[in-house]
């Protein structure tokens, strides 16, 4: 299918407010900045999952095994990279019964590390949606059993990054029913009214005296007895950032603009080598430099999250940085 500069350019967008969240989740923490990264939530991976569901058109069970195959090993280099050196801590700083390495190794191919499980859930995602093609399914039906099936899990005591696989699937169903006459009518709509209600969502988790469990809801994750007060809350709150998230993006997609769709190409690459910058940044931070106390912390981490995001974006063009990445490339022919 023909690429969409809107949505491209919203990719490299969305991956630096990816960025940015993360770096406000392992550097600095405060009211204000938990409000913006709230608000910021209600749509960045909602719509950054829509897209992947938009560009996912298509899908033949050729083009889903050499998916398979490259995000696959993608997973698996990346996950390897993130997870032994915490093993390796463990390790050391465990008694031994405590640690377990049997576990440790399984848990390195069932439990995805970080923002991984965005990469598990793109073979699920599409595998179901070939499924889906194939048998000619229409959207009330997908849509429908997408949004219950997550909001059931919720009653299941478990905790499992690998959940949001099952939890965001309704934004990926959304992106591929979406067509180019949806996407034009929504970007005829005047841009003022996407403002104030983005404005009106802003404004209402300022002043909400419960964000922490709003926060959760962002997280598409856990059991609603262990994470909120009472089952009956945990199940209102994921279902009000559903009906949030899709006003969100709807609003997102109509203010967005084309300007940096030729950037669009790098987004995952940012997305897969990002924590591996903040990681050495938060290590200097903690061990090389003295504390600092910072008034408010928004100034700081903005700039710093733009910095991050842009090393990642060249270093994720340095070619071994390529074949860690994309493994599959080691097997293809010079």
């Amino acid at each position: 299918m023909n690429r969409n500069k809107t949505f491209d350019s919203l990719k490299f967008i969305l991956v630096c407010i990816v960025v940015y969240a993360h770096t406000t989740e392992n550097l600095y923490k405060d009211r204000g900045t938990a409000v913006l990264v709230s608000f910021l939530s209600t749509f960045t991976m909602p719509l950054f999952i829509f897209i992947s569901g938009y560009f996912s058109k298509n899908v033949t069970w050729d083009k889903y095994k050499r998916s398979f195959k490259s995000l696959g090993l993608t997973y698996l280099a990346a996950q390897l990279t993130y997870s032994i050196p915490f093993i390796i801590v463990q390790a050391v700083t465990l008694p031994p019964e405590r640690f377990n390495i049997i576990e440790k190794i399984i848990s390195i191919f069932i439990l995805p590390y970080g923002g991984l499980w965005y990469v598990v859930g793109l073979l699920v995602w599409r595998l179901l949606i070939y499924y889906i093609a194939k048998f000619n399914l229409k959207f009330p039906l997908v849509f429908s059993v997408s949004l219950i099936v997550p909001l059931l899990f919720g009653f299941i005591d478990i905790q499992l990054n690998a959940f949001r696989v099952i939890t965001f699937f309704p934004y990926f169903v959304l992106g591929y029913y979406c067509n180019e006459q949806m996407f034009n009518r929504i970007r005829k709509i005047k841009p003022i009214f996407p403002i104030i209600i983005l404005l009106i969502i802003f404004i209402g988790l300022f002043l909400s005296k419960n964000l922490f469990y709003f926060v959760m809801s962002t997280f598409g994750e856990g059991s609603y007895k262990s994470t909120y007060p009472t089952v009956f809350q945990g199940l209102l709150y994921r279902a009000s950032f559903y009906l949030i998230s899709i006003i969100s993006i709807n609003c997102v997609i109509n203010l967005a603009t084309d300007y940096f769709y030729k950037l669009g190409k790098y987004s995952f690459g940012i997305f897969l080598v990002h924590p591996c910058v903040i990681f050495t940044i938060a290590g200097i931070r903690m061990y090389l430099l003295p504390p600092i106390n910072i008034s408010y912390p928004i100034l700081f981490e903005f700039p710093l999250a733009m910095v991050i995001a842009i090393i990642s974006l060249y270093l994720s063009e340095i070619k071994p940085i390529q074949y860690w990445m994309n493994p599959i490339m080691f097997f293809q022919k010079k």
